[in-house]
């Protein structure tokens, strides 16, 4: 079992599709097994992160040499990492332990009628939308 995940924010959007919805994602085994360590492990430490997380080097990001450390929806208006932070109130650099994270989520949730700041700001189909412009 890991000690300590490191996580940046739009993970933290994704992962609350898993923990909520039961949604698949790109990495859904990866969010999966991330969902089980959370409930499982409501201790485990979670350092928030700008760049490569935990979910990144899972997906074979240090293998990459195209990787792209930014936000992987690239929009001038628009990070998702610094606005997930901003709505679930985390801070690049703190550490959470899994059940706060959980519990900000579920807070959110209920204050907002969202599952995450994703689906709020409607940047869900956002690569959808790119892809038909290609």
């Amino acid at each position: 079992m890991t000690d300590k995940i490191f996580l940046r924010g739009h993970h933290l959007s994704v992962l609350s599709y898993d923990y909520f919805a039961g949604e698949d994602s790109v990495a859904d085994l990866i969010y999966r097994k991330l969902s089980r360590d959370f409930q499982d492990n409501p201790g485990l430490l979670v350092e928030i992160v700008d760049g490569i997380d935990s979910v990144c080097m899972e997906a074979g990001a240090d293998e990459c040499p195209g990787f792209n450390a930014s936000c992987v929806f690239p929009d001038s208006l628009w990070d998702e990492d610094v606005e997930t932070l901003r709505e679930y109130g985390f801070n690049v650099g703190e550490t959470y332990c899994a059940s706060d994270i959980l519990e900000r989520m579920i807070d959110y949730q209920n204050e907002t009628g969202f599952v995450n700041p994703r689906r709020r700001f409607g940047r869900q189909n956002q690569k959808a939308e790119v892809k038909n412009e290609k």
